[in-house]
């Protein structure tokens, strides 16, 4: 006997009509949604473009020497400390609040533990000596 394909009841021939519906929608959404991720990248190069120029014509009115020296001055007191081997990381922060204290009144470096903050080296203008490490007492 020959199989007949049962026929399909109307809420049955109605679901690929929905489902290509929903589909077609999807594609629109999605293109829409491409074009206007286009657009927005468009518009942040434009903005990007336009901050360099304002830049450019800044550096070309003000010069920007004056306000890298004292990073230049950092660097190079910090290549210099740590240009011997065997430097560790506690070294390192030493010598970084060695020489952020020669620019700036004071100088702290905390250290994150379980949520709260432990000072670990400080200096400051009235201390002429790095403190040693210390933790809070909360």
């Amino acid at each position: 006997m020959p199989s007949r394909k049962p026929a399909l009841r109307g809420t049955d021939r109605a679901r690929p009509k929905r489902a290509l519906r929903e589909q077609v929608q999807a594609e629109r959404s999605a293109e829409q949604a491409r074009l206007k991720a286009e657009e927005i990248v468009a518009q942040a190069n434009s903005d990007r473009e336009q901050m360099a120029e304002r830049a450019k014509a800044l550096c070309r009115t003000k010069p920007l020497n004056a306000a890298t020296i004292p990073l230049d001055r950092l660097l190079a007191r910090l290549e210099k400390q740590l240009a011997r081997p065997g430097k560790t990381l506690t070294d390192v922060l030493a010598a970084l609040v060695e020489g952020i204290a020669q620019e700036f009144a004071r100088v702290a470096l905390f250290n994150v533990n379980s949520g709260q903050l432990e000072g670990v080296r400080g200096k400051s203008a009235s201390n002429s000596r790095a403190t040693s490490p210390r933790s809070s007492s909360r």
